[in-house]
């Protein structure tokens, strides 16, 4: 079973990354008209998702500035590196 696997693996790859590849490049399964940015795709069959999830009551934290989600996501990762680091001793 360890010698035939990573053959079978490998293959699947080699295989599934030029399609892969081509699809992407040929824009084959794209709905014509709809341009759809990253996770828009998720909400656009809701009727009003924008009011639903951009609405007047929805939490703000008060700042739109990506480097500040970027620092705190990467903190409390590292935090929990080190936390779980130190547990493994």
């Amino acid at each position: 079973m360890n010698s035939w696997l990573p053959k079978i693996s490998l293959l699947a790859l080699i295989i599934i990354l030029p399609i892969s590849f081509y699809i992407m490049y040929n824009g084959i399964g794209l709905i014509e008209g709809l341009d759809f940015g990253p996770g828009n795709y998720y909400y656009t069959d809701i009727p009003g998702w924008e009011n639903i999830f951009f609405g007047k009551n929805n939490a703000r934290i008060g700042t739109d500035h990506p480097l500040l989600f970027f620092t705190l996501f990467f903190g409390w990762g590292f935090i929990c590196y080190k936390f779980l680091s130190w547990l493994n001793k």
